[in-house]
């Protein structure tokens, strides 16, 4: 009898019989990955030979047995090939679709390889050409499958390889045309949870309801897909969602947002010491973690525009003294927000004192100075606080409310020392002290002048010659 024996193995088989080989480990030169990595190769070695120097009849019952040696290309995305543990190998007349042949064997997951005895039989002795099914099961389910084209086998044929392609899932999946991924949104927040759907096309519509779609994401980190193609959401980033059966995949880019959970304001807080400043704010949406979020458009409020005026992209100016909070929300999800306080308040930029001089030509005459103020925009500044001091009070004296009075004769400087009570200077000048202060001063001179002359006595009379007068005269 005729018999096909593994060429790797280099020994004869049983009458009859042969060995099938699966090995695990596969030289370069014939390794081929293909659809992304997801499907490995497989090589069929088929041989026929004889027990002595040339091929012989077969023996009654016709069968020719064959050496199948399959191996696998690394898949990342694959189950480890150390996880089969039963093989089904399926010999059919690719004219009749008769079975030639079948083997069903439970085989050892931590082998590293597994051999199998497979009989063919020859119809009427005759050569036929012969379709091979493959499928590989791990706990039950099909986890690898490949068909070869038609191969001619004969009691005599030479010996030959044939290259056979497995891929993930049944055999239904080897007669895939086409998988596409219906429409599915370009982007998912944190958290969201979608069904992602994948058209199959096949060439034997026969086997349609049996071709299994196995998803994989590129990154489980970001966003995760389940083997009914729900996907879960996770971090933010980036991703390909695939989806592959049989010899084709498919896959779409899915981007996943952070959700917003608040804004976050630079500067926190701020204070403007003019009527009339402006300050610009910045706006970061931040998730829980606090990462910066981006492709989320940011709204300016105020609280009080009274006091506060938005003008526009996050530029806010005072118009009254108060407080209020600029408010930045997300557009389209008011409820996330920040805030942050803003004090207006006027501080002293520039002070004036009236008159510049006050000149007296007598002791115990007064006069009054009088100061104004106004802040970095030129506007005034009222209810301010004043305090008064006289370089030398034994020429001119000076009250709290400005009221100069002449002492005696020189000169002196009286300094207006203008300081704003308003809070939000007052706040200014703690983080910068002397902000909210500024002195201004008036020259006084006392000088007295005679305006006019007292003769005493006034009025007198001489009673004889050579008598005389006296008189005095005091100038005032």
């Amino acid at each position: 009898m005729s018999s096909l024996s593994s060429t790797a193995r280099r020994r004869p088989p049983l009458p009859g019989r042969g060995l099938a080989r699966l090995s695990k480990a596969m030289p370069r030169s014939v390794i081929q990955n293909v659809v992304r990595g997801l499907a490995a190769a497989v090589v069929i070695a088929l041989s026929a030979c004889t027990e002595g120097t040339g091929p012989t009849s077969l023996g009654v019952g016709r069968t020719v047995a064959l050496g199948v040696t399959p191996r696998f290309a690394a898949a990342a995305a694959v189950p480890d090939p150390a996880q089969v543990d039963r093989i089904l190998l399926v010999a059919f007349d690719a004219a009749a679709g008769d079975t030639l042949g079948r083997v069903d064997s439970t085989v050892d997951p931590a082998q590293e390889s597994w051999e199998l005895e497979l009989e063919v039989s020859l119809p009427n002795g005759e050569p036929v050409d012969a379709v091979l099914e493959l499928q590989l099961f791990s706990e039950g389910e099909v986890q690898w499958s490949g068909k070869s084209d038609p191969v001619r086998i004969g009691a005599s044929s030479a010996p030959f390889v044939l290259e056979m392609m497995v891929y993930r899932g049944p055999l239904a999946n080897v007669a895939v045309t086409s998988i596409v991924i219906g429409d599915v949104p370009p982007t998912l927040e944190e958290g969201d949870v979608v069904p992602f759907l994948a058209t199959v096309e096949v060439s034997d519509s026969t086997v349609l309801d049996g071709v299994r779609v196995y998803w994989s994401s590129s990154d489980p980190a970001v966003a995760a897909v389940d083997a009914s193609g729900v996907v879960e959401a996770r971090l933010p980033g980036t991703t390909t969602i695939i989806a592959t059966a049989g010899p084709l995949a498919d896959s779409v880019q899915l981007r996943v947002l952070g959700v917003p959970a608040s804004v976050v304001l630079d500067p926190p807080s701020a204070t403007l010491t003019s009527l009339g400043a402006r300050i610009t704010m910045m706006g970061a949406v931040v998730d829980a973690r606090g990462d910066t979020l981006s492709g989320y458009p940011v709204q300016w409020e105020s609280s009080d525009s009274t006091i506060l005026l938005p003008v526009g992209g996050g530029v806010f100016e005072g118009l009254a003294m108060g407080s209020a909070d600029v408010v930045a929300s997300v557009v389209g999800i008011p409820s996330v927000q920040g805030r942050a306080g803003v004090s207006v308040g006027q501080e002293v930029a520039s002070a004036s004192i009236t008159p510049g001089t006050l000149r007296f030509a007598a002791l115990g005459f007064q006069d009054t100075l009088r100061t104004s103020a106004a802040d970095a925009e030129g506007n005034v500044i009222t209810g301010l606080e004043v305090s008064w001091s006289s370089s030398d009070p034994s020429v001119a004296a000076v009250d709290g409310a400005g009221v100069v009075t002449a002492v005696g004769n020189g000169s002196a400087t009286v300094t207006a020392r203008i300081t704003s009570t308003d809070a939000a200077a007052v706040e200014a000048a703690a983080a910068a002290p002397g902000r909210d202060t500024l002195s201004v001063t008036a020259l006084v001179e006392v000088e007295q002048l005679p305006i006019a002359v007292t003769v005493s006595p006034s009025d007198t009379s001489v009673s004889a010659i050579g008598s005389t007068v006296q008189f005095s005269a005091i100038a005032v």
